[in-house]
């Protein structure tokens, strides 16, 4: 596995968990940086593109998450998430910080924040794939916070080129956040993104 991207050096002890992220969306809205302050730990700065902050949302289906050297489980081991994150920097080194990852996993909800102080929190979701369309949605008990939409394809298949700056997608409701791919290579495409719903109440 190439490491040499990285701005830190991968620890010496062997993973601990196996994961698979499929069906990936990646969404981000532009936020005033003074809004987004409180909700950032001491120690970190908000890691600026073009001077805006970005908070991103990625629905997305877990799959096989389980224990090094163990199998997955029906029912247990694959389930929707969505991560909302936003980048931040320490001692000028860039880094992601989850403000939450809504699960539909008790099990990931109640280790996960334990174990590793992610701050998981259980929602019932689900990510649909309906031909090249995907459709997600996530709610919590209660209803107090929810998102659902749909995103396809549009335009033709693009692959990332070295240090290349790209924008995925624009749509009336959102921007995707510009991305430097430095040496990523993955098969991109452009979408059309439609947010049907959204909702937030009191944290």
């Amino acid at each position: 596995m190439r490491t040499d991207h990285l701005p830190f050096p991968m620890p010496d002890r062997p993973h601990s968990l196996n994961q698979e992220w499929r069906h990936l969306t990646f969404l981000h809205w532009r936020v005033d940086p003074e809004r987004l302050a409180p909700y950032i730990p001491d120690g970190l700065e908000i890691d600026l593109h073009d001077g805006q902050a970005y908070v991103g949302t990625i629905p997305f289906l877990m799959k096989n998450v389980r224990p090094r050297w163990t199998i997955s489980v029906p029912g247990i081991s694959t389930f929707p998430e969505f991560n909302i994150r936003t980048y931040v920097k320490n001692g000028g080194k860039g880094g992601v910080l989850f403000l939450t990852l809504e699960a539909q996993s008790r099990i990931t909800c109640a280790y996960a924040p334990r174990a590793y102080s992610l701050p998981y929190r259980y929602s019932k979701g689900r990510v649909k794939v309906q031909g090249s369309t995907y459709r997600w949605e996530t709610k919590r008990k209660g209803g107090s916070h929810g998102f659902s939409g749909f995103c396809s394809p549009k335009g033709d298949e693009m692959e990332a080129e070295k240090n290349r700056k790209i924008i995925l997608a624009q749509a009336d409701e959102i921007e995707i956040l510009k991305h430097n791919v430095r040496d990523l290579q993955e098969q991109l495409t452009a979408s059309h993104i439609r947010i049907k719903e959204l909702t937030n109440a009191n944290q």
